[in-house]
């Protein structure tokens, strides 16, 4: 009977041991998903303090919503963007002042906006060089890389909206 016993507590253990594994895994993969999923990421400002960061993510095409041509869907998409509540300042700061400084030139070239999005790649690839040691300089990478989608989908978006005016005119 003693190791009849002993042989239940093992297995009761074993199955517990199990059990516990199992319930971590799944809330790992959890918590995995929901980082993820809000694109947290946590910067170092030059006062060493954490910041949290959301970056803030490119409308859809339903959400631009109706435009008239390339550069007006561009304009949308700048338009559209949200911080949120709770980024820092300094992020913001540099992240608009990119959006800003790219929107300025497209207002100079609204009929060719390969010109700014050429100008745009080239500072991209000088500033994923550079460490982000604060969260302006962050701010101001994850702008460009916003102004570098907004004209890359404002290109997509205007290709779309020909194709489906070709495909009506066919039919």
């Amino acid at each position: 009977m003693n190791d009849n016993n002993k042989l239940e507590n093992i297995l009761n253990n074993l199955d517990t041991e199990i059990e516990n594994a199992i319930n971590q895994t799944i809330e790992e993969t959890l918590q995995s998903a929901t980082k993820q999923r809000e694109t947290v990421i946590i910067t170092q400002s030059a006062t060493s303090t954490s910041a949290i960061v959301r970056r803030p993510s490119i409308p859809t095409k339903k959400e631009v919503g109706d435009f008239d041509g390339r550069y007006d869907c561009f304009k949308k998409i700048i338009e559209k963007v949200n911080y949120g509540t709770n980024n820092s300042a300094d992020y913001v700061r540099g992240h608009s002042e990119a959006l800003q400084k790219y929107f300025d030139q497209a207002q100079n070239t609204t009929n060719n906006l390969t010109v700014v999005e050429g100008r745009v790649k080239e500072e991209v690839n000088k500033y994923s060089n550079i460490r982000k040691t604060n969260a302006y300089l962050k701010g101001y990478y994850d702008g460009l890389l916003y102004v570098y989608r907004a004209l890359r989908n404002s290109r997509e978006y205007m290709a779309e909206r020909i194709n489906d005016r070709l495909q009506v005119g066919l039919s």
